[in-house]
């Protein structure tokens, strides 16, 4: 990757971000990294660490990415397990909660941030 490349930095980053904080400095203040994470408990703490790391270059879109845009159950599951966030119930040992969340199309999602060129490329799926 580099400077001045755009890195999506697409769900499931584990580390609470650690990705998108080493894309975020890799690509420089010349580049873009987009983080897009359906978690709002994920996405408070990506906000407080992209403040803490001064990472301006970096966009946080707080939604699920899908084939069929709308809204989707997502479960969280609360203790050890976070990572096993997903759309799909998690066959986990710990407790698990829902919370309603937006998802859009990955390509309407570029669109609307005037994204037409990916560079260098992450994606985890959980």
């Amino acid at each position: 990757m580099s400077a001045a490349s755009s890195a999506p930095d697409f769900p499931g980053m584990p580390i609470h971000g650690l990705y998108m904080l080493l894309a975020s400095k890799r690509v420089g203040w010349g580049g873009r990294v987009i983080a897009i994470e359906p978690s709002p408990w994920e996405c408070e703490r990506l906000e407080k660490h992209l403040r803490m790391n001064g990472c301006s270059n970096t966009e946080l879109v707080r939604c699920a990415l899908g084939e069929d845009p709308g809204e989707a159950d997502l479960y969280l599951v609360d203790g050890f397990q976070d990572w096993c966030n997903s759309l799909r119930r998690p066959a986990v040992g710990e407790p698990v909660r829902m919370v309603r969340v937006s998802v859009r199309r990955p390509d309407d999602v570029l669109a609307e941030l005037g994204v037409s060129k990916v560079g260098d490329c992450w994606y985890s799926s959980k």
